[in-house]
Parts: C-alpha cells; sequence; structure tokens
C-alpha cells in the first residue's frame, strides 16, 4: 500500500482550478496538504490539528475493549472517532477561513462517514 496518492488526473476531471487542498484523515495521523496539477504538494501546518486519535481521547488506543467508564467497546470506539473529526473539523476551518478551494477528503470508514466539514 502506498503512502501518496496521484491526484493529477483526478483534479482534471473534478474543477477548472488546477489545485484542490486535500485532507488526508486516519486515527493515526491527520494531513492537510494543497495539490497541484503539475507540480509537487505543499503540506499546510495547521496550529491547533490533533496528532492522532489517541491523542483526543488521552488512551494509548481507540480501539480499546477494556471498560473505561459507562460505554464500551464499539459505541465508545464511535464516540472518541466522532470527538476527534470534528476536533479535526474545527481546526481545518478555523485556519483555512476564507479559501475558496475545493477539498478532498481522503479517509476510510468510519472517520469518512463521522468527519463533516464546518
Amino acid at each position: 500500500m502506498a503512502d501518496r496518492f496521484h491526484l493529477a488526473p483526478l483534479l482534471r476531471e473534478l474543477t477548472l482550478q488546477h489545485d484542490a487542498l486535500v485532507l488526508a484523515l486516519s486515527e493515526r495521523q491527520v494531513r492537510l496538504g494543497h495539490v497541484f496539477v503539475n507540480i509537487p504538494p505543499v503540506e499546510i501546518r495547521v496550529a491547533s490539528l490533533p496528532r492522532d486519535a489517541e491523542a483526543v481521547a488521552h488512551r494509548k488506543s481507540v480501539n480499546e475493549r477494556a471498560p473505561s467508564g459507562r460505554l464500551q467497546g464499539s459505541e465508545d470506539q464511535k464516540i472518541l472517532l466522532l470527538k476527534y473529526a470534528r476536533r479535526v473539523a474545527h481546526a481545518v476551518s478555523r485556519s483555512l477561513n476564507g479559501v475558496e478551494k475545493p477539498m478532498i477528503l481522503a479517509a476510510a470508514d468510519p472517520l469518512a462517514s463521522l468527519y463533516r466539514p464546518r
């Protein structure tokens, strides 16, 4: 599995602009980048962007099955991932306030379905 996406063909088809923002979101890492058709992408630093889901949950892993409160198992995991996705959405929206570029979300479920841009 590659750690990079080849987005140039996608950009040509999706928009008349020749650049877009890409939010790569996973439990272990989140990155925001500005991709262009003919030049290499540039990573955008966001000051309040959380490092990963574990940092938001204050746990070693969001996939723990051991009871640590009222919620347990997959219900607990979904709540923690929702909290992480909301924190990412808030940080990205504050950082990109007024920017009129299309944004592509590169994520897998359940994070892809939990992330809601502001």
